[in-house]
């Protein structure tokens, strides 16, 4: 039954897999008859664009030529020269020098401002990069065009106006050396016309030029070239001047780029700039084009043939992989189904059925939580009333859990007590408390909403029932409390104290002293119960608050709840906290009241008293540093000052919870070494999981996980799947083992999902980490 069942899920896995296969097969073959226009229309489209940025590229380094001669045109030393009335042979000689050496600092800009000079009309001198020529002669003597004599370069260059004109390539002697530049040539003041007071040349070298055309002949083995708007050559590369003038006149003119195939069947691609109106030409041999299409036409029928042969055994594999989750899904549902054990006629149809089971069952459970939900929230706020909250972290997982929002830290604690059923016991009294404590929570929590008339504006309400007769609640502030807000606290109360009258109940509300963070709740809630006590014992209704009683002065304030606090703090390791804790004790009896000192000293002991409790629990004995610590709580004595007891106090309560912490920190080490020994002891069982980790060192789940991670920063399956690891490196180095046998024996169940893991991990493959160990 079970080897029918595995194929036919697998014959149809494998169906599926062929299926899709031979989809990329056909497009293959449809792609084949496209490659041609394909590989065309790259080529042409990426010889356009290295085309474009030439000639954006170039286009940018004119214009800062350009911007260049503009800057010239308003250096004031620039000008103060050219407007100079000049002698003969007198004139301010510093100050072309300090000019020289201005301008020379632009050359350092743009390649293209290496070379440059300007001419002074007045001056009848040259000024260059960081030197000054006298006479245009001596200029003309060093650096000169190879074919213009010196009096036309006087003539058409120097004195002559011009508005950006460009000089096209021409033969120039530089610095004793040959080449080809065209030249950029400006007359200024920019608006000079006639027998302008200077000229601003840039000489500018093709090779610079040429440079930016070398990358099309070095991608396609082609050639580019450049002209102006006249069709005199400006730069080319890998043409000559006599096929570019033949290409030049039977171009036409178009403002957008153009493409052609010339006779021999090279593209000829041309684009012209609107900015200085050259045009940049680029021509693709066929061969380049075609060469990409050959390739592909040569290459289509052998990677047809291999990608068949390997995407049918890529089919059959696959097809095993997920077959083999289904089948163990499979295996399971029927292991743990009350059907009988045949197979079912549809394994899909079988698994559908049994995780809809499964939904509808979490489905259930979660109704099932949400009628808890009430008694999780009633229990939250039990325990913050009797402040067995150590941690803010905990208080805030436990409202999270219980879906409590907090939308402050700060506000009061208080108490309704329903007055004239002490006593009785009866279940009609039973029902009509019940029904009583129902109704008044219904109008605390409608009139607690924020915006409704009588309630306390924009804060949230807990409240719950502590005894048959008494209702605790909260009411929570995002601001401080102050007089105003206790004011519209108690007008509140007196409409709840009223609506219970409108139906006979007799109350009495008492107020605790307002906290301002949450661990302050349950010394709120322990002075509402003292104020309750006192209300009961006034044999008064109405409205009751802690701070308008008399404090007593001849006895002192440690109630119970306060000691178990400040125990529960201390072993939490919480020092702050508990340092808070006996602070507030301390303010509360030696500032608040005026003890005596017998009643002080005694306060002192009980306190003592308290520690001592600590020190004889479990977590501190066998320690040294604990009877170091009884001997310093003996030695505090009220004698000493109460700033002497107040720092010695909160230097013993320091000194236990750093005993607690380092305890906590002993026993966490311990269970992380107790972890990594099973881990290396048990790495290559496949079945190795948390539950059975957490199983062996006896400690939940969740919790063993977020140890491992606080304590060693590193992620508990991380470990282990590094461990598994470095065991299989060491067997691939060390033995002859196959790739599939070492994954098994390190404790995974498929060499795929080891080879995966490996070279995440060590960035090589199993086999390539062999190889290269060998």
């Amino acid at each position: 039954m079970k080897r029918t069942g595995m194929s036919s899920v697998f014959r149809k896995y494998l169906l599926s897999y062929v299926i899709i296969l031979m989809i990329p097969v056909a497009a293959g073959m449809i792609s084949y008859r496209v490659s041609l226009d394909v590989a065309r229309n790259g080529s042409m489209e990426t010889s356009r664009m290295l085309l474009d940025q030439t000639r954006r590229i170039l286009d940018q380094r004119m214009a800062e030529v350009e911007g260049f001669t503009r800057q010239l045109a308003i250096h004031q030393d620039l000008n103060r020269l050219m407007g100079e009335r000049v002698a003969a042979d007198a004139g301010s000689t510093y100050l072309l020098w300090k000019t020289s050496r201005d301008i020379a600092r632009f050359a350092q800009t743009n390649d293209f401002l290496e070379d440059f000079f300007v001419y002074l009309r007045n001056y009848d001198a040259i000024l260059s990069a960081g030197a000054v020529y006298y006479r245009p002669s001596h200029y003309y003597e060093l650096y000169h065009y190879a074919n213009m004599p010196y009096e036309r370069w006087i003539a058409e260059i120097l004195e002559q106006s011009h508005q950006r004109t460009v000089i096209p390539l021409q033969p120039f002697v530089g610095a004793r050396k040959e080449m080809s530049v065209i030249s950029f040539v400006q007359s200024l003041p920019l608006n000079s016309f006639n027998h302008p007071p200077g000229t601003a040349v840039v000489i500018i070298d093709q090779k610079k030029i040429s440079r930016l055309l070398e990358n099309i002949s070095r991608e396609y083995g082609g050639w580019a070239y450049i002209v102006d708007r006249d069709g005199r050559t400006l730069a080319a590369s890998g043409i000559g001047e006599a096929d570019i003038g033949k290409l030049t006149q039977n171009s036409g003119r178009t403002d957008g780029p153009d493409a052609r195939y010339l006779r021999d069947g090279t593209l000829l691609m041309t684009v012209r700039s609107s900015y200085n109106g050259w045009t940049y030409a680029a021509g693709v041999p066929q061969r380049a084009i075609m060469e990409e299409a050959n390739v592909i036409k040569k290459m289509t029928w052998t990677v047809t043939a291999v990608t068949v042969a390997a995407g049918l055994a890529l089919c059959l594999l696959l097809a095993y992989r997920h077959t083999a989750p289904i089948l163990r899904l499979i295996s399971i549902f029927r292991d743990h189904s009350a059907l009988p054990p045949e197979r079912p006629v549809n394994d899909y149809d079988f698994l559908h059925g049994n995780i809809a089971k499964l939904i509808s069952s979490n489905r259930s459970l979660q109704e099932e939580l949400k009628h808890q939900l009430p008694m999780l929230r009633d229990a939250f706020t039990k325990r913050l009333l009797r402040g067995e909250f150590n941690a803010r972290g905990e208080l805030e997982a436990a409202a999270a859990q219980s879906g409590i929002p907090l939308p402050g830290r700060c506000g009061y604690v208080g108490l309704l007590h329903l007055n004239g059923y002490a006593g009785m016991d009866s279940t009609d009294i039973f029902d009509e408390l019940h029904a009583a404590r129902v109704l008044l929570r219904q109008r605390m929590e409608t009139g607690a909403a924020g915006g409704a008339a009588g309630g306390v504006p924009g804060n949230g309400l807990l409240a719950t029932d502590i005894d048959t007769d008494k209702i605790a609640f909260v009411l929570l502030m995002a601001d401080e409390p102050d007089e105003r807000t206790e004011r519209e606290v108690e007008r509140w109360l007196a409409g709840i104290v009223g609506f219970a009258a409108e139906y006979r109940i007799a109350s009495a509300a008492a107020m605790g002293g307002a906290f301002r963070t949450l661990a302050d709740v349950a010394r709120s809630f322990g002075e509402a119960r003292q104020t309750l006590e006192h209300a009961a014992w006034a044999g008064g209704a109405g409205i009751w608050w802690y701070r308008r009683l008399v404090q007593q002065t001849d006895s002192y304030y440690y109630p119970v709840d306060a000691e178990l606090r400040l125990m529960n703090a201390v072993k939490a390791g919480e020092a702050k906290e508990a340092q808070r804790l006996a602070a507030e004790l301390m303010e509360r009896n030696l500032a608040e009241r005026d003890l005596s000192v017998e009643m002080s000293q005694q306060l002192v002991a009980e306190l003592k008293g308290t520690l001592f409790k600590l020190l004889a629990q479990e977590a501190f004995r066998n320690a040294e540093e604990a009877e170091e610590l009884r001997r310093r709580i003996v030695r505090i004595q009220l004698s000493d000052g109460l700033d002497t007891v107040r720092i010695q106090l909160f230097d013993a309560i320091e000194s236990c919870c750093e005993l607690v912490t380092n305890r906590r920190l002993q026993r966490d080490s311990r269970t992380i070494a107790d972890i990594r020994r099973f881990l290396e002891e048990r790495y290559a069982d496949a079945d190795l999981t948390l539950y059975r980790i957490a199983e062996h060192v006896g400690r939940p789940e969740k919790y063993i996980s977020q140890l491992f991670k606080e304590r060693t920063g590193e992620n508990l399956s991380d470990c282990l799947e590094r461990i598994r690891l470095d065991k299989a490196a060491e067997l691939l180095l060390q033995s002859d083992l196959t790739i599939e046998e070492i994954a098994f024996s390190v404790g995974y169940n498929s060499a795929h999902s080891f080879r995966r893991a490996f070279k995440r991990l060590r960035g090589l493959s199993p086999s390539a980490y062999r190889s290269a160990s060998e």
